[in-house]
């Protein structure tokens, strides 16, 4: 990694965040060394997926009782960032591992042990196209098709949300092994290619009952703000995170390459030049100003739960819009690091190209829907409304 003209790490906050943070900043150095032959292999490679289990990163935020630690999600932010400055993918499969692991709380305790027994246990899951189930005594029998499945090139569990025939219109989440899904080798992108996001297929997978829910359907009595939140949320506000983390890692190494490269046909360095002055004057910002309102947004309303678990909507709509602009001033910030950088940044191989790549990638992400600014609108006029969908 170059040297960090921005030194200060994301501020401990919580009791739990030094061990939670220093576990991230051990596996962030392992990331870095690794995130060239990700990007190449399309999946983390095998020192990087051991050095995530043996910290246990994707189990954070299962049950206590699966030997999950469930902090302060301050902190778990803190941690996706730092892992994805060192590299967008591995930040990007590990929070999409962990968040999606606490749909665990929703099934029966016996089923989520058997489930998560081995400590290398990863749960991927993706957006069901033409998906469909139906039961026939105790098992669930489902086929579909689920795209962008992050991490599914080493994930032991895949999840499905499908509709069952003659239940009710909330489809259920029923999670298959590897054996019964089939990949597609569709992912061919040109920004975290490391995630290995392919797409899914089921063809008549027998899944027990018990290992199928209705998400969000008698909420666990467990005490954690997050369930509260829930999963849609709790991946909007932490890919907001990620994209913070890919944005910082790209104005940073512009901030290094401004101090010593002048632009071709110029006569003035760049770092005597008003106008990259103004650019990362404004990149620097916006950047700040995200961070700080998904962190304010997030402690605040997770405060607020943990005294009383019940959310509002308009909790819920700080929190979605918190999480979505995050992700679009990421954007803004590296698309202005590109900028700085010059004509150079489109190869490869420069400093900049990657995190602005990753970066681009994350913000198209429908938790980052440009729309979402006019359901606060709406809000805003009509306080008592509540069908914005399921990302609210």
């Amino acid at each position: 990694m170059s040297s960090d003209p921005h030194p200060a790490r994301p501020p401990s906050t919580s009791d739990a965040a030094p061990t939670l943070a220093a576990a991230a900043e051990s596996a962030a150095a392992v990331a870095e060394t690794q995130a060239d032959q990700a990007e190449r292999d399309r999946a983390l490679p095998a020192p990087l997926l051991r050095a995530l289990h043996r910290h246990g990163l994707f189990r954070r935020l299962l049950p206590r009782v699966l030997g999950g630690e469930q902090p302060r999600f301050t902190s778990w932010l803190d941690a996706v960032e730092i892992l994805a400055r060192a590299d967008g993918s591995c930040g990007w499969c590990v929070n999409q591992g962990a968040v999606f692991a606490t749909v665990a709380a929703w099934l029966e305790p016996s089923a989520a042990a058997e489930l998560w027994a081995s400590p290398s246990t990863v749960i991927a899951n993706g957006t069901p196209q033409r998906s469909q189930a139906r039961r026939e005594g105790d098992v669930f029998v489902v086929s579909g098709r689920w795209v962008f499945g992050s991490g599914s090139r080493h994930a032991s569990l895949f999840a499905g949300f499908a509709p069952v025939a003659g239940e009710g219109p909330e489809p259920r989440l029923l999670i298959m092994r590897p054996g019964q899904v089939e990949l597609l080798d569709n992912w061919s992108v040109n920004g975290l290619r490391g995630t290995g996001s392919f797409d899914y297929t089921a063809k008549e997978a027998r899944v027990p009952v018990a290992h199928s829910l209705v998400l969000g359907a008698d909420r666990p009595v467990d005490p954690w703000p997050g369930y509260t939140i829930g999963v849609a949320l709790l991946f909007g506000c932490s890919f907001g995170a990620v994209a913070l983390g890919t944005s910082r890692r790209a104005l940073d190494e512009a901030i290094l390459l401004a101090r010593t490269r002048r632009a071709r046909f110029s006569k003035t360095a760049a770092r005597e030049d008003h106008h990259i002055h103004d650019q990362l004057g404004r990149a620097e910002t916006r950047w700040g100003a995200a961070r700080a309102y998904l962190h304010g947004t997030v402690s605040e309303v997770w405060d607020q739960l943990a005294a009383e678990p019940e959310i509002a909507i308009h909790q819920r709509m700080r929190l979605r819009m918190a999480g979505t602009h995050a992700m679009r001033e990421a954007r803004a910030v590296a698309d202005l690091a590109a900028n700085i950088a010059g004509s150079d940044v489109v190869r490869a191989g420069h400093p900049v190209h990657r995190p602005w790549q990753d970066t681009l990638v994350a913000a198209q992400h429908m938790q980052a829907r440009s729309a979402h600014y006019a359901f606060l609108g709406q809000h805003l006029l009509d306080p008592e409304r509540s069908d914005f969908g399921p990302l609210v």
